[in-house]
Formats: structure tokens, sequence, C-alpha cells
């Protein structure tokens, strides 16, 4: 009975890993791009056009 708990926390360990790999990536990558990552998307700042 006790392993199935271990293998669940296991799971459920990866699951947050991958998730946070995935936010750290995109956060990465608007970076690159000169974004500012903000709640969860990637903001850029308007320029206007003269």
């Amino acid at each position: 009975m006790d392993d199935k708990w271990l293998i669940a926390l296991g799971a459920l360990v990866v699951l947050l890993a991958v998730f946070a790999l995935k936010v750290w990536h995109a956060s990465g990558v608007c970076a690159d791009l000169n974004g500012r990552w903000t709640d969860g998307d990637c903001v850029f700042e308007e320029r206007l056009v003269r």
C-alpha cells in the first residue's frame, strides 16, 4: 500500500518539475525576444511609429 503513495508522490514531483522547466524556458525565450514575462504571458512594449 505504501508503494502506491510513493509512486503517486514521485509522479507529482515529476509533473511539477516539467511544468516549472516549461515556464522557465518560456520566460527565457521571452527575454531573448526583448519581452517581459508577466503573469504567465510575454509582454512587449508598444512603440509609436513616427
